[in-house]
């Protein structure tokens, strides 16, 4: 039955366990009740000492806007904001608040490396040796120097925290010194960098193409200077001058107003008008000579004289507006304007002269003219024969132009790009703190309670793995795997055969009912011939054999109580007897067991005696004498109950358990460990002896919390 049930406990539901395990850390806790209020009232303690012995700690806070879509002055084409990338923006803008980099920016900006008060707010001496310089400032060596600037960084980096504001695109950005001061400023100079830092890289992203287009830029403007060099020196080498500029050329032939055309055009102009001016003297002079008509004639050719020399003198006003006295054109209109006044001249002085003279004086005007109209008309021919390389060198210097154009509208708008509302805006700078944020005593009172409460856990759990034994009643079930039989209280060793002695005591009931407990179900008596061991000495087994025998005897039974513990027998102690003779007279081969027995005083019982201890107990009962000698006393005594030796280290026990009906297995309270209980019940499992129960002895003051002399 004992085997079925401690089988039947390797199969317990994990609640069950659980429930078991919550048990034993409680009686852990009970158990070190007193260390653990130690451990928790100690961290309390250091924790006030050490929060009364910190320094005063401030911290400043600046709140900043981070805004992933900020609209650009000039945004390149093809530009957009996916919004599946806001986390990652987001993201990317925290590591940047925290970045080593920003760091090493601040340190420089604030020159904290060379300031010995901001070491000194972070409780710690400037590193390194300073001179003073002939100018009173200290002065470092390069190596002190960079060792204090990596010290500056790390002091940055481990006093910054950044903390977003969920739900907003907030961000708290914080530092903390044990200066109020020096708190302020770093923060406040913190946030200044990274928005620095933050146009710099957008300003780097576009370094590459801005290099290039102004490497396109210097090569185009050196074609367009080549080109207009070629197209000014080709002019020059040609004679033409252009007066104003004409078409493209890219609709048709370039139109442009050059000084041979303006002369070109003038002269004809004048030759047409001394054509007509000669025919119409030519007429006059080929008349009939009247004085009235000669008198009109005198007088429309001094209007038309004076006519022309007004135009000759709007034209010579005109040509010497744009050029010089000797430029052709103007000496041309200016030997007009003379010619034209000696003409009046001579006119008002020869009125009355012969209009043959006028005719005469045209026809020459006229052939002067063809000849220089001739010539002007070569010159021309000439220049728009030339003027085809040249309009091939302007529009070489044009489509340079054009591209230069370009490449400059495309550098304006990469450069300006990026520029714009900034993506970080400062929403509150830092102001220097009044209260300090650390240390705070009740944060660290529940720090100490936490860290006190944690390592209490901790003992708590320890005690609960260290094997202190089967300590309550249900153990025995769920742990052993065995029934409990019954349980009694922890007794002084001379008060124990007193109890015993009296039946209405405690003690001797508490035998009484473990004893009405061995009666196998269906039965009204309880097995022949039991055994009582135990896994160590000391545990009440030998105790427990004398009160079941004791129980037995008071219920009527004949009784014979068997001190099978031949190592340390001490039955005939209890029951002030003799030991010379006993059980190992008859297992060496003495069969007289009836001139052996004692009866004692003791509830009318029979004790067989260990008998003096033999060189070798474990091969005596390794015999059939055992099995043999109990039968014998089966037949004379209702119940022989037999005191082995415990398991632990001997081979005895279970060699007498292969003679008996029952094992009665004795537990002490807190006695010897789960793990070697178990062992010693697996030794009689081994064997199949067969065991009946479990009494748990000794429940006393450290065991009040349980009930004892009861299931």
């Amino acid at each position: 039955m004992a085997s079925r049930t401690r089988a039947e406990a390797d199969h317990i539901s994990f609640g069950h366990v659980m429930m078991q395990r919550f048990r034993r850390l409680g009686r852990a806790a009970w158990r070190g009740k007193a260390i653990i209020f130690s451990i928790i009232a100690t961290s309390l303690v250091i924790g006030a000492v050490v929060t009364l012995m910190m320094s005063s700690r401030f911290t400043a806070t600046s709140r900043i806007e981070v805004s992933r879509d900020q609209k650009k002055i000039a945004p390149p084409q093809g530009s957009g904001v996916d919004a599946n990338q806001d986390t990652d923006f987001y993201n990317t803008q925290y590591y940047l608040l925290q970045a080593q980099s920003l760091a090493i920016r601040v340190v420089r900006v604030m020159k904290l490396a060379e300031n010995d008060d901001f070491f000194a707010a972070h409780g710690l001496s400037a590193p390194g040796k300073t001179e003073v310089s002939t100018l009173g400032k200290p002065r470092f060596t390069p190596q002190n120097l960079g060792e204090r600037e990596r010290l500056a960084v790390q002091l940055l980096e481990d006093n910054i925290e950044v903390k977003p504001i969920r739900g907003s695109s907030l961000i708290d950005v914080s530092y903390t010194s044990r200066s109020p001061v020096w708190s302020a400023r770093v923060v406040n100079d913190w946030i200044g960098e990274f928005v620095s830092s933050g146009v710099e890289r957008r300003m780097a992203s576009t370094a590459g193409a801005r290099k290039f287009l102004q490497r396109r830029l210097a090569e185009v403007r050196t074609r367009i200077e080549l080109s207009e060099r070629n197209a000014t020196l080709y002019a020059s080498m040609s004679g033409i001058i252009p007066l104003s500029p004409g078409s493209d050329g890219r609709n048709g032939p370039r139109q442009e107003q050059t000084l041979a055309s303006t002369d070109f055009a003038a002269l004809n102009d004048a030759l047409h008008k001394t054509m007509v001016e000669r025919a119409v003297a030519g007429s006059q002079a080929s008349g009939d000579g009247s004085g009235a008509l000669a008198a009109e004639s005198s007088g429309q050719t001094l209007a038309l004289l004076r006519a022309r020399r007004g135009e000759a003198a709007a034209e010579y006003a005109r040509l010497s507006a744009k050029f010089k006295p000797a430029y052709p054109a103007v000496a041309a209109v200016a030997r007009q304007l003379k010619a034209l006044d000696e003409s009046i001249a001579g006119e008002e002085r020869r009125i009355s002269a012969s209009f043959a003279s006028q005719a005469r004086n045209a026809a020459q005007l006229e052939n002067r003219l063809r000849s220089e109209v001739s010539q002007s008309k070569a010159r021309l021919d000439k220049q728009n024969r030339d003027t085809v390389q040249y309009d091939i060198y302007r529009r070489d210097a044009d489509t340079n132009r054009a591209l230069y154009d370009g490449f400059l509208e495309r550098y304006k708008q990469l450069s300006v790009s990026d520029v714009g509302a900034n993506d970080v805006s400062v929403v509150d700078l830092a102001q220097v703190p009044e209260k300090p944020s650390s240390p705070k005593l009740l944060n660290n009172l529940l720090l100490a309670l936490l860290s006190g409460g944690l390592l209490a856990g901790i003992v708590t759990v320890m005690l609960a793995r260290a094997d202190n034994g089967v300590e309550e009643n249900s153990d025995i079930q769920e742990i052993l795997g065995i029934p409990l039989l019954g349980t009694t209280r922890e007794l002084e060793a001379e008060d124990v055969a007193e109890l015993l002695a009296e039946p209405k005591s405690a003690l001797s009931e508490a035998y009484a009912r473990i004893w009405s407990r061995l009666s196998p179900a269906g039965t009204q008596d309880a097995p022949g011939a039991i055994m009582v061991t135990s896994t160590r000495e000391h545990e009440g087994k030998s105790t427990s054999a004398w009160g079941l025998a004791l129980a037995a005897s008071r219920s009527g039974k004949k009784v014979i109580l068997v001190d099978a513990d031949m190592h340390r027998p001490v039955l005939h102690n209890y029951m002030n007897l003799e030991n010379d003779r006993g059980l190992s007279n008859l297992l060496s081969g003495d069969d007289n067991w009836k001139g052996m027995v004692r009866r004692t005083t003791s509830g009318g019982i029979t004790l067989l005696p260990a008998g003096p201890v033999p060189p070798g107990v474990a091969e005596l009962l390794n015999g059939d004498r055992m099995t043999i000698l109990i039968g014998q006393l089966i037949q004379a005594y209702d119940h022989v109950i037999v005191d082995a030796p415990p398991l632990l280290d001997m081979q005895d026990a279970p060699l007498v358990a292969r003679s008996v009906q029952a094992v009665v297995f004795v537990v002490e309270a807190g006695g010897a460990g789960v793990r070697a209980v178990r062992s010693a019940l697996d030794r009689l499992d081994g064997i199949d002896a067969p065991i009946s129960g479990a009494i748990m002895t000794k429940l006393g003051e450290r065991n009040a919390h349980y009930h004892y002399d009861k299931l």
